[in-house]
């Protein structure tokens, strides 16, 4: 029997896919509504999972995919659209680049394991909000989402190195583990 508790949450955080293929062709008013709808998402699918018990270290990975892909796609939109330069991009997404750096490196050695010990943390959260407001504030207030620009790559930087620190810590004590270095 199909298990709706599972499949609702999986399915609000695969809109997310939908909405970052329409987001590049969709006309500048539909930026903001679709923005909104996918930080909605973004809080639902995490909510529902939480609340029915049905939340899996897969689905967290889902989740940050989709979100990532969702701000890959909104910040090179405003690149492409001239509402900043396109040089902004690496900055805006250092915080993805590290991340998906890491996750490839975990991929390729096949450190399944480490995924399910690398959760979301503060630092991530509050660099989300800030992509949020300043993909919020470039349809909303394009004159003042230049003002965003720098305090989201502070906050990017500060969410890489947290990410950068905690992958380390675990390599490290992934191979005292295996008896190569000491922690």
């Amino acid at each position: 029997m199909l298990n709706w508790k599972r499949l609702i949450p999986n399915a609000v955080t695969a809109a997310r896919f939908g909405f970052s293929l329409i987001f590049p062709f969709a006309a500048e008013a539909w930026w903001l509504p679709l923005i909104l709808v996918s930080a909605v998402s973004d809080f639902l699918d995490g909510w529902l999972a939480r609340r029915w018990r049905t939340s899996t270290w897969q689905g967290g990975i889902f989740d940050a995919v989709a979100d990532k892909t969702f701000t890959i796609t909104v910040f090179a939109t405003f690149a492409v659209s001239a509402r900043f330069p396109w040089w902004w991009l690496p900055l805006l997404l250092q915080r993805e680049i590290v991340v998906g750096l890491v996750a490839l490196y975990l991929a390729s050695r096949r450190h399944w394991s480490t995924f399910r010990e690398m959760p979301s943390r503060p630092a991530g959260k509050v660099a989300t909000a800030g992509q949020f407001l300043l993909a919020i504030a470039v349809p909303v207030a394009p004159e003042l989402s230049s003002c965003f620009l720098v305090p989201v790559v502070l906050l990017g930087s500060l969410a890489a190195g947290d990410y950068w620190l905690v992958f380390r810590r675990g390599l490290r004590q992934r191979k005292a583990a295996a008896g190569r270095i000491s922690p």
